[in-house]
């Protein structure tokens, strides 16, 4: 009787658990990450197979190349968007006015961005002058990016995951509709110049997609002088803690190529990285959904351990049983998909989905942080991480080569999310006995 008891009780809370996922809009954007994921691992297993080794190394190049370039992006304007939406969850006015001035702040820093890109052949260090001609062709792309971003940070804010997912996946299908035949007809120059239509469409869709509840105020005067400060303290904060979060996965690339100069490596490693980038759609689907929830829980210590406690282990045990797989067939598959050329991946592959685990633990810890306001915990973790990540490369890339690269890309996952998992459960220790006095 009591055994029965029991199992009823844990069906009512996992039926209870299912309903609050989807009342909170997690299916969409979860199935929506899991089909962008899908569309874009059918898509590089057709670029590798379109493109020369060689010229699928210099795409990866070249796009790593532009990734360093706009680190500085709109510095967490978007970011501070889905925040200050959150927080005034319960007014429409605030929330229109936050997200047309942080827009206008992103756009005029982005610009930056542009000039970057525009004259980066006068001081990049690239192998060729005509690989930094083809990366400075790129210098109105981050425009378009940046309109993208707030339109799917909007969509965030107000909690519309299901025009989230919508944009998301509609991003990942006009990509590969671009990529794949500006890729068969005119190789990696015209995967570059793809990039333009691709953004400019997603554009117009997101536009479309978001009337009714984007909105551009023609005064932001609701706004006060402190609170834009505060705003952009937070945004600047954000933005320096997501350039050095960035750069953590361009290093390796970079410093491969500067070190061994083969672009054949290169397509290696960007092959063996494939399949746990592609993974990431797990954690970051869940802070997708979860971080404006998050940010609404601030005062409440008790409650927010309690749901971080229980995303960090649906995490854990989700990707235990992934990286299992992935060990099991992860190399019969690439070998499989990506052809016999890309055998030398698999020591890579190993390496890097072990860092994979890692990562999510630390993207989920990195959410809730700054749900809270806690970016400058954020910024020293990813700041001691960038030195950490330049000093393993430069160290193991010259004697290792790409497994090097792998192995020092797992160390600093590890290293950040033990870090931020240690400090999280201590801030909610004595949040709680602050709470009780």
């Amino acid at each position: 009787m009591a055994k029965h008891f029991s199992s009823v009780m844990l069906a009512k809370r996992f039926r209870a658990l299912i309903q609050k996922l989807k009342d909170v809009g997690f299916y969409h954007v979860f199935l929506s990450s899991v089909l962008v994921k899908i569309v874009g691992m059918a898509g590089n297993i057709i670029l590798a197979r379109v493109m020369s080794k060689t010229d699928y190394g210099t795409y990866g190049y070249i796009l790593n190349a532009y990734s360093v370039l706009i680190l500085l992006a709109d510095m967490g304007t978007n970011v501070t968007n889905v925040q200050m939406s959150s927080e005034y969850a319960q007014d429409r006015e605030k929330q229109d006015a936050w997200f047309t001035w942080l827009f206008r702040q992103g756009m005029r820093i982005i610009f930056i961005s542009c000039a970057i890109v525009f004259f980066s052949p006068f001081f990049y260090p690239f192998k060729s002058e005509e690989l930094g001609l083809y990366t400075a062709s790129l210098f109105l792309l981050p425009l378009l990016e940046n309109v993208n971003r707030f339109i799917l940070s909007n969509a965030r804010g107000k909690l519309k995951n299901e025009v989230y997912a919508r944009i998301n996946l509609f991003d990942s299908l006009i990509h590969w509709f671009f990529l794949l035949p500006f890729s068969y007809l005119f190789s990696f120059r015209g995967a570059i110049y793809s990039n333009y239509a691709i953004q400019f469409s997603v554009m117009i869709f997101g536009l479309y997609n978001s009337r009714g509840f984007l909105t551009f105020r023609a005064s932001t005067a609701l706004l006060s002088g402190s609170e834009k400060n505060t705003a952009m303290k937070l945004a600047f904060s954000s933005g320096l803690s997501n350039i050095i979060n960035n750069s953590l996965g361009l290093v390796d690339v970079f410093f491969l190529g500067f070190v061994l100069q083969d672009m054949t490596v290169i397509a290696s490693y960007k092959v063996a990285a494939n399949i746990p980038a592609a993974l990431a759609f797990i954690p970051s689907a869940i802070d997708t959904v979860l971080l404006p929830r998050f940010a609404r829980m601030q005062g409440e210590p008790r409650r927010l351990l309690s749901a971080y406690g229980k995303v960090i282990t649906a995490v854990c045990g989700m990707n235990l049983l992934v990286c299992i797989g992935a060990f099991l067939f992860g190399p019969q598959v690439m070998t499989l998909l990506y052809g016999a050329q890309y055998e030398d991946a698999a020591a890579c592959f190993f390496i890097l989905i072990v860092g994979y685990f890692f990562s999510c633990v630390r993207s989920v810890s990195y959410g809730v942080l700054y749900s809270q306001r806690k970016v400058g915990v954020n910024l020293t973790v990813v700041a001691l991480s960038a030195v950490l990540t330049i000093t393993l490369n430069m160290l193991l890339i010259p004697i290792y080569g790409s497994i090097g690269a792998a192995a020092a890309s797992a160390a600093v996952s590890f290293f950040a999310a033990t870090i931020m998992l240690g400090y999280l459960i201590r801030y909610f220790v004595l949040r709680i006995r602050e709470a009780k006095e």
